[in-house]
């Protein structure tokens, strides 16, 4: 009997690349890490806008992310990874679901993550639960990392055939996923489960008459459209700061050279108006 189960927006709230940016910035680097965002910014604000592919942009950014740690050992990539998992995606860990798959553990099942975040970082947060780990391999050249990816990212087919892969012929009995990008291995599995599902993995969860776990206590960290989605990226990322003022300022590095803030009203004229919307729940 066997599990296969997602990660991000599954298993957790927490996101790999923005732990990296915590870890980078508490360890000499927030430089780096802000020179690294701002260049991608402009994708981040195309996709916002619907103007690009969102899948396109995430795989962009999980491809070029290991060049920051480019000439880690294999031992440095674990302390990062491990930092990752503590300060991030363990404690904001979906308690409930966690506890759910751990009674199916207790009962006999073979727990196997499958995700698209880098494998040291999964294979962390594995070990917090006894459990296989298949995502995104990291090159690596005379036991140091290139700074490339050593495949495809490990998400929509290229997941679902790697799973199979590892299980050997044998397919799991749940799975559990939150994206369309999953429904290749939520289709391999007797029982597909979609947990907090976006929009696309909602309505197929539907048609299938598949489970749909969410609860109204808990907030999607999914931002919304437009501008508003935008600010609250930044604003995960560390990179905007909200003021409780009566009219709320958005404050944004204002280059790459300088740490210095600037503050940029208006972008968001009415905390009472789009605080429901806008606000994120870190």
């Amino acid at each position: 009997m066997i599990i296969a189960t997602d990660l991000e927006g599954t298993l957790t709230t927490g996101e790999t690349w923005r732990g990296i940016g915590k870890y980078l910035a508490q360890h000499g680097r927030a430089m780096t890490y802000r020179t690294f965002f701002l260049t991608h910014l402009p994708g981040a604000l195309l996709s916002k806008l619907g103007l690009i592919s969102k899948q396109r942009f995430r795989d962009r950014w999980i491809a070029d992310l290991p060049r920051l740690l480019r000439g880690y050992t294999v031992a440095q990539w674990n302390d990062v990874a491990e930092w990752v998992v503590e300060h991030e995606l363990w404690p904001q860990r979906r308690v409930t679901l966690i506890d759910e798959i751990m009674s199916h553990r207790q009962d006999g099942y073979r727990l196997v993550l499958v995700s698209g975040t880098y494998q040291p970082v999964l294979d962390a947060f594995a070990r917090r639960l006894d459990a296989e780990a298949v995502g995104t391999p990291l090159e690596l050249a005379n036991d140091r990392a290139t700074g490339r990816l050593a495949g495809a990212i490990n998400n929509a087919e290229a997941k679902a055939g790697r799973l199979r892969a590892f299980l050997a012929g044998s397919l799991p009995d749940i799975a559990y996923g939150d994206t369309a990008a999953d429904l290749p291995m939520l289709g391999l599995s007797k029982i597909p489960v979609a947990v907090y599902p976006d929009a696309q993995l909602r309505k197929a969860a539907s048609k299938g008459g598949w489970r749909i776990i969410e609860t109204h206590g808990e907030k999607l960290l999914q931002p919304s459209a437009g501008w508003c989605g935008l600010t609250n990226w930044l604003y995960r990322a560390r990179l905007l700061t909200w003021h409780h003022q009566e009219r709320t300022t958005v404050r944004l590095y204002r280059t790459i050279a300088s740490p210095r803030l600037i503050g940029i009203p208006g972008i968001i004229r009415s905390e009472r108006r789009f605080a429901p919307i806008c606000r994120t729940n870190n």
